[in-house]
């Protein structure tokens, strides 16, 4: 599936918070996609004032094994998991 159109606005829904953690850090991973969402996430963490990680996969781990992933690079005690065309109101 190609998510990449999806992403400003789902990032963005993050931003609009009006109440966010001091130690929140937005995790992307890019699982192999076809399309140009790694772009898209190295754009979004050049513009952005929160700290931003992107996790590029060597191979495809599919939706769980990322969010495994995700979950084991994780340090903070709250973990929420966005889709690419998810949000957060």
């Amino acid at each position: 599936l190609q998510y990449a159109p999806y992403q400003e606005e789902t990032f963005s829904s993050i931003e609009w918070q009006t109440v966010l953690p001091n130690n929140l850090q937005v995790t992307f991973i890019n699982d192999r996609s076809s399309d140009n969402s790694l772009e898209v996430m190295r754009r979004i963490k050049k513009r952005s004032n929160l700290r931003v990680k992107i996790i590029d996969n060597k191979q495809n781990l599919n939706q769980a094994g990322s969010l495994n992933k995700a979950i084991e690079l994780s340090k903070n005690e709250l973990f929420i998991n966005l889709n690419a065309d998810d949000m957060l109101v």
